[in-house]
């Protein structure tokens, strides 16, 4: 059957609402399954895929594990990382936009079932005129990497998928873990340019964010399956004063240059086309599914009262 991308996002956001989600943070969780339908194509059967495990999300379970200037620790709690994900990149966009890079980190569960919809947390980064890094891995064999530019109407985003945790999440975990992020001078560039045949080089900002980029698509050597699950938000101001050299167009050229070894790049023209399609032919959805999401957040909204007759409320079950 056929449904709207506009009714995928708005039985998205009831859902969440449904599992006691606040309005705010109902909507823009909805908006990550839109962004996983229109980018990926797989919203709603990741929506649906959540059904059984979603009124157990809490976002008030997560908990700052560490803070500074620049990087902020999130304690994901187990849960998944659509819960823990706002607050994620809202603190590191924070540090971003004061100081011109800022760094989150957030733990997840090794069986995280919202893994698909991590990218919209590079495109929401890219929507604050950011350039997004965002690495992941589930402790397992998934792992790999958004990167980005922000642009008009949509940003410009690549993804990667890598076979074992990004070289670059190596680094920052590494840093986080030894507490080298708590040290006042370029800590990131510490954790980047930590290799003995780096020694010569200089710390100038475009050489850190093309080796931040250049090791957000190598798979770590060392790594293996070994790594904790968690996530990386890492954020670039490019127009912050501290960026006297400039960053603006790296990433485009970065992509450009790397777009045969890239999983998918979502160029900003290729999707304003898609939502388009999506908008005026709809979504394709198996109708069970439907029934189901349909089912959850009507059955939760209704519950049982006096004169409901199978539970859902007005009937909806007959």
């Amino acid at each position: 059957m056929q449904v709207s991308i506009r009714e995928v996002l708005q039985l998205a956001e009831r859902c969440f609402a449904a599992a006691d989600f606040s309005k705010g943070t109902a909507r823009s969780r909805a908006e990550a399954i839109w962004w996983t339908e229109a980018y990926h194509g797989s919203g709603f059967s990741t929506l649906h895929s959540m059904l059984d495990g979603l009124p157990s999300y809490d976002r008030s379970a997560l908990r700052m594990r560490e803070s500074g200037s620049l990087f902020s620790v999130v304690d994901g709690a187990d849960q998944p990382s659509i819960v823990s994900m706002d607050a994620t990149v809202d603190l590191s966009c924070s540090h971003a936009e004061r100081h011109g890079v800022g760094l989150g980190y957030a733990t997840i569960p090794a069986d995280d079932e919202t893994l698909a919809t991590i990218g919209h947390a590079a495109f929401r980064v890219a929507q604050r005129g950011l350039i997004p890094l965002v690495l992941y891995t589930d402790g397992g064999e998934q792992s790999g990497a958004y990167i980005g530019s922000p642009d008009r109407p949509y940003p410009l985003l690549a993804e990667v998928a890598l076979e074992s945790p990004a070289v670059t999440f190596v680094d920052i975990v590494d840093a986080i873990e030894s507490g080298l992020y708590q040290q006042h001078h370029t800590p990131l560039a510490q954790a980047v340019f930590d290799r003995a045949d780096d020694s010569e080089l200089s710390f100038a900002d475009e050489r850190l964010l093309k080796r931040l980029l250049q090791g957000a698509t190598e798979p770590s050597p060392t790594a293996g399956s070994e790594a904790d699950p968690g996530v990386v938000v890492l954020c670039l101001d490019p127009t912050h004063a501290r960026f006297t050299d400039g960053l603006q167009g790296i990433p485009e050229r970065f992509v450009d240059d790397h777009e045969t070894s890239l999983e998918t790049v979502f160029r900003p023209g290729r999707i304003e086309g898609r939502v388009e399609t999506l908008m005026n032919d709809g979504v394709e959805v198996d109708r069970q599914r439907w029934e189901d999401v349909f089912e959850f957040n009507t059955g939760v909204l209704a519950p049982p009262f006096e004169g409901s007759e199978k539970g859902a409320g007005f009937g909806l079950n007959d």
